[in-house]
């Protein structure tokens, strides 16, 4: 069974400045997301798809479960060489972003982390600059 977890608060969501100069835009990881939330909604209320939608308001969340997540999505992202650490947070302060000003949405099979959104990745010999959003692959999972 596959499990989605998305991390998110309401009290900071979407930030998106654009104006940064920055790895990525927020706007870019925030693309979508209030579509992303009514998908996660129609995945979580249909019981012949197969897949248990959660969404996980941060704020009430303690630092040491909002931690677990995060370290959740460091193993997906390891795993799949994907790369988050300035999605999330700065090369020098690693996550205080997740689920807070940038949503996170972490796959889970058999309880084990097996990819995260929103991620960067290589395209051939470049840095990592291409990013796939949460709604992105939300909208292709429905599709299936």
């Amino acid at each position: 069974m596959i499990e989605l977890k998305l991390f998110c608060s309401n009290k900071n969501l979407p930030i998106m400045p654009g104006t940064e100069n920055t790895f990525l835009s927020y706007k870019m990881y925030n693309s979508g997301f209030y579509k992303a939330i009514y998908l996660m909604w129609l995945l979580g209320s249909d019981d012949n798809v197969g897949v248990n939608a959660h969404i996980i308001e941060t704020s009430l969340l303690s630092d040491v479960e909002l931690k677990n997540g995060y370290q959740d999505a460091i193993k997906a992202s390891i795993s799949n060489k994907r790369y988050i650490r300035r999605i999330f947070g700065t090369a020098h302060t690693s996550g205080f972003r997740f689920g807070k000003s940038v949503p996170a949405l972490i796959i889970y099979k058999d309880g084990k982390p097996i990819d995260v959104y929103p991620h960067a990745k290589k395209e051939g010999d470049a840095n990592y600059r291409f990013s796939t959003t949460i709604f992105e692959f939300l909208e292709l999972l429905v599709e299936e």
